[in-house]
């Protein structure tokens, strides 16, 4: 019992610092363990010392990895980079994204730059060239730091590329100063392989209808699986299968045990069972670590090969090891390889499988049936993961236990090896892949057209875990179902899942307005009464990434919000209005106004207009009403996109809230000389982002705005918000707003006060930098 007592205080100590916000009271805790253990000679409680030794190692991780981010007086400048594309090669429109690892780094005057020499870093190239893995470039480049939007359930961006060691991001600027130097070559790359395989997939990409997935399951490339198909997965709980888990590496590596078992099975008449037997696990352990490099080496493909090699090791040297025991000394060894791994759901969902599946059979009686078992376990794991996946804000499905009674045994018995077989069939050059691979096509078939018709009839649930005694309930309440003995605490488990949902809740008459991080764009949420209204989507990067998909839905699911009653796209500009038509597909919408139907094909009964009545239904109260204030429609008919914005003044009780798109200056002046403009406005949503063409001296002095909201992007090329358009509001004594450097705003009434909310500076995580614009507030 000691040595897992041990061992859990050096998990602990080694992981502890990364969710500590300052690094200061990190290294102030252990040494005052440390002193308590010497002053009062607790030698004894040797976990202590443990725990603080841990915690010092994981404090100098977490602080090696936040520290290696690109210094702030590099960001934009112009820095020729020598090196080579270390990542298969995303290729979309002819803009190529991957990642370059820096041999050496200078300033165009020539001046070296030590501190990106063995870097790695992002980048998109807008180029015409075929670029491949392992190719060797010189290339000018712009960088940031690997900032990402921060909103609250959203996905820190930042802290994924960290996980990758990933320490910038940027462009290359000119294709012409753009210089070829060679190849990467190796004896034995995997890199390579991956490139290899992925550009034989794409060749046959015509021929099979599910080559995205195949690529996935073969090399671990998900890049090109469709929005349609990651919805499918996500809303039967199968998507696990689609990503090489330890799932998958198990299977091979148990396959390729027993294949060489069977082989050697004629020699076991040689007296040398040592031999033949480290023989076998050589080989087991030797296919799982290809199959995870093959892969990538994610995080669970780390902990599957790892727990093989040491399960081989015992198994060579007679001795017998806990399973919990590996699980948390596995654990402590991917913490310690790289701490930001603990803040994706990927680890915390890999290793918590294991662990519900060792604590839930662990003292029960072991299924008559297979299948029974099987069934059991997919639903422990359900109840198991089910607090751990609210925590991260991920979505759990219901119908999870049906669909991967489904999925599994037809993608670990049929789909998988198939794909493997191709894969090796086509890096051997032996004759059948394509046979293989049809099987494979044919059989994935099937299985989409099973998930697709079960993803109709699921309820993905998403708790709000906003409060920390919602999330410590939740968990509670799994932990008692999952416990050998049950049924003793049927009771308290169900009034504890009751509690849990209720605590859930949010007070249906709370008024709630967001204006959401999502870069350069906009896109902001109302909520009052039960009711939804979303002014402007955000914009549409690619066909693979777009705001709606990546920042609103998710913020709406984790909200609760399945509907939404009022959608207002200001005009059909990108950055407003990107990726409306697949938005619709996703979401139940009561009413859409836009300033540009034309633009965005839709008829003229959507078009947001101050003369013509416009029926907000149940959106609206005796306390919440909304009016629009622009555009006229016969005067604005042949304004520029951005003076056809919808303009929408909302009033809630005494407070006032002015939406104005990117109108212009002539737009602003238009509607203060016909007293359609609110004085001492309490929350604006600055036009056009701040810039200079909009916010006039007239405008600012007129609305006067209490708070005023700049949603922009960090260091835009635009240069929004101006430095004139800020100085302007700051000097009538306005909270001046920028979503670049606050993140996420949230708004809220309190006591008749509004209270705003800065997701940057009160959701900070050690990694996040917000430039000193949080320590002003």
């Amino acid at each position: 019992m000691r040595k897992y007592l041990y061992l859990s205080f050096i998990l602990v100590g080694l992981a502890a610092p990364v969710f500590v916000v300052s690094p200061k009271p990190a290294i102030a805790l252990p040494i005052i363990l440390f002193i308590i253990v010497v002053e009062y000679r607790c030698f004894r409680h040797f976990y202590l010392l443990f725990f603080c030794t841990a915690y010092a190692i994981g404090d100098y991780r977490v602080n090696t990895v936040v520290e290696s981010q690109l210094q702030e007086h590099l960001e934009s400048e112009l820095i020729t980079v020598s090196g080579v594309v270390d990542s298969l090669v995303d290729t979309e429109e002819a803009r190529a994204r991957f990642i370059f690892r820096v041999d050496s780094a200078e300033h165009t005057a020539g001046r070296k730059i030590a501190d990106l020499s063995g870097a790695r870093i992002s980048l998109s190239w807008q180029t015409e060239n075929t670029i491949k893995a392992n190719e060797r470039w010189r290339l000018p480049v712009r960088l940031k730091q690997p900032r990402g939007l921060v909103n609250p359930h959203g996905f820190d961006y930042q802290a994924w590329m960290l996980a990758k060691a990933i320490i910038a991001r940027g462009y290359v600027v000119d294709s012409v100063d753009a210089v070829f130097i060679g190849t990467r070559s190796s004896a034995f790359d995997f890199l390579s392989i991956r490139a290899n395989l992925a550009e034989r997939l794409d060749k046959r990409a015509g021929q099979l209808k599910h080559a995205e997935i195949i690529k996935a399951l073969m090399i671990g490339d998900k890049s090109d699986i469709s929005q349609h198909h990651w919805d499918v997965f996500q809303h039967t709980g199968t998507v696990h299968l689609m990503a090489i888990s330890g799932l998958h590496i198990g299977m091979v590596a148990y396959a390729c045990g027993l294949l060489t078992g069977l082989l050697l099975r004629p020699l076991s008449f040689l007296d040398y069972p040592f031999f033949l037997r480290a023989l076998s696990l050589f080989i087991c352990v030797g296919s799982a670590v290809f199959y995870a490099l093959l892969a990538g080496f994610s995080v669970p493909t780390q902990r599957a090969t790892f727990m093989i090699f040491a399960v081989s090791v015992a198994i060579i040297l007679g001795r017998k090891l806990s399973p919990l025991y590996l699980l948390l000394m596995v654990a402590s060894i991917v913490i310690f390889m790289n701490p930001m791994q603990l803040t994706q759901p990927g680890f915390a969902l890999s290793f918590s499988a294991v662990l519900v599946l060792l604590f839930s059979f662990t003292g029960r009686k072991t299924a008559k049936s297979k299948f029974v078992a099987f069934i059991q376990a997919q639903v422990v794991v359900l109840l198991g993961l089910f607090g751990v996946m609210s925590l991260f804000g991920l979505p759990s499905s219901f119908v999870s236990p049906l669909s991967n009674t489904v999925a599994v045994p037809l993608v670990s018995f049929v789909i998988l090896p198939a794909v493997l077989l191709a894969g090796a069939a086509m890096l051997t050059q032996i004759p059948g892949a394509d046979l293989v691979l049809s099987l494979a096509d044919v059989s994935l078939d099937v299985l989409l057209s099973v998930l697709e018709y079960l993803a109709q009839f699921t309820y993905l649930h998403q708790f709000t875990l906003g409060q920390f005694t919602t999330a410590f309930i939740l968990l509670l309440t799994t932990l008692l179902f999952l416990l050998p003995r049950f049924f003793g605490f049927l009771p308290l488990a169900l009034f504890l899942g009751g509690l849990s949902y209720f605590a859930n809740q949010k007070n249906s008459d709370d008024f709630l307005l967001t204006v959401l991080d999502v870069g350069q764009g906009l896109s902001t949420v109302v909520s009052f009464n039960s009711r939804l209204m979303v002014y402007d989507i955000g914009a549409k990067h690619s066909e693979k990434f777009d705001i709606a998909s990546r920042v609103l839905l998710p913020y709406l699911h984790a909200t609760g919000r399945r509907d939404i009653d009022l959608l207002v796209l200001s005009h059909a500009d990108n950055d407003h209005a990107g990726a409306y038509n697949s938005f619709r597909e996703r979401v139940r919408i009561g009413r859409t106004l836009t300033g540009e139907p034309e633009r965005l094909q839709l008829g003229s009964e959507y078009q947001c207009s101050s003369i013509l009545p416009h029926d907000f239904g149940d959106v609206v109260s005796e306390d919440l009403t909304l009016e629009v204030l622009w555009p006229d429609a016969d005067l604005a008919a042949h304004e520029s996109a951005n003076n056809r914005s919808c303009v929408m003044l909302l009033r809630y009780l005494d407070k006032t809230f002015l939406f104005t798109g990117d109108i212009e200056k002539s737009v602003e002046h238009h509607l203060i000389a016909h007293k359609r403009l609110p004085k001492d406005v309490d929350v604006l949503v600055a036009p056009h982002h701040g810039s200079a063409t909009s916010s006039s001296v007239l405008f600012v002095e007129h609305t006067r705005p209490r708070h005023v909201i700049f949603s922009a992007g960090y260091r835009n090329r635009y240069r929004h918000p101006a430095a004139k358009v800020e100085r302007r509001y700051r000097e009538l004594g306005s909270q001046v707003w920028n979503t670049a450097h606050h993140g996420a705003l949230t708004i809220r009434l309190i006591d008749g006060e509004l209270n705003v909310r800065a997701q940057r500076c009160f959701g900070a995580r050690r990694w996040h930098r917000d430039e000193g614009f949080c320590s002003a507030l």
